[in-house]
């Protein structure tokens, strides 16, 4: 019969936790092979359910769950820029993290970390938006926009291309594209699409073409196309150093009046 004053032994569940991620980590594994063998999304949901309950991350940082790549097998990828892991550094509550490996999914929205576990095995964590401040990828900074004050800026990660007299963000997205066919027997991927939005004065604006940016500063529309000109710089398929000496450039003539 067992002792009521005897205290069940500590860390009882670290052996399953230490299974379930073994089985996780294979199971990762073998998705990234399984090329012509795609899970079902829906499978994918059923193993994070049964999993999540069990394999908990303590650490801060990892704040999440397991993150399994939906459509694996489809034509190009959901991430922004590129699909292998970018350094970065996430800032959560505060404190910010550095040296990590980061991949942003434009698809879903969720921030995806690289961890690898004292066992030695390696996951990828889908981190918990809602405690995420902001993060950097490779010199390209994020902010939560639930956690900045812009405005009606809809929930999501958004770069922000610059901050000055008024703030300058970009979000960026893909879809996947259900069309099977000999080349792309399992899908594709769309190609990046970007909405620009400034935060001027309390409010969000939204200014998705040339035309709508030159109305927004229709003062200066005569100078800012003489700028944009002169500096080569294509509004929808400028990078973020064109856009930023753009802004500023913007940003200058409204102050120097």
């Amino acid at each position: 019969m067992r002792n009521p004053n005897m205290k069940p032994p500590e860390n009882h569940h670290k052996p399953i936790k230490r299974f379930i991620g073994m089985l996780l980590f294979i199971f990762s594994f073998t998705c990234l092979l399984a090329q012509d063998n795609d899970l079902s999304n829906q499978a994918i949901t059923d193993l994070r359910n049964e999993t999540e309950s069990v394999l908990g991350l303590d650490d801060e940082l990892a704040n999440g769950e397991i993150y399994y790549q939906k459509n694996l097998s489809a034509a190009g990828h959901p991430f922004y820029i590129t699909s292998d892991w970018i350094d970065g550094s996430v800032t959560v509550n505060g404190k910010t993290h550095d040296n990590l490996l980061l991949k942003l999914n434009i698809e879903d929205g969720d921030l995806i970390m690289k961890v690898t576990q004292k066992s030695g095995s390696i996951s990828s964590v889908a981190l918990n938006n809602g405690f995420v401040d902001s993060f950097d990828l490779d010199g390209h900074h994020f902010v939560n926009s639930q956690n900045e004050e812009v405005g009606e800026l809809k929930e999501g990660f958004f770069e922000q291309m610059y901050k000055g007299g008024f703030s300058f963000f970009a979000n960026f997205r893909k879809t996947f594209v259900s069309e099977y066919n000999t080349k792309n027997p399992h899908g594709k991927y769309s190609k990046t699409f970007v909405s620009y939005y400034i935060f001027d004065n309390g409010e969000v604006t939204k200014l998705p073409s040339k035309g709508a940016f030159l109305k927004y500063f229709k003062v200066y529309k005569k100078e800012i196309k003489r700028f944009m000109s002169q500096n080569k710089i294509k509004y929808n398929k400028a990078g973020s150093f064109q856009l930023h000496a753009l802004l500023q450039y913007c940003d200058d003539l409204v102050n120097n009046e």
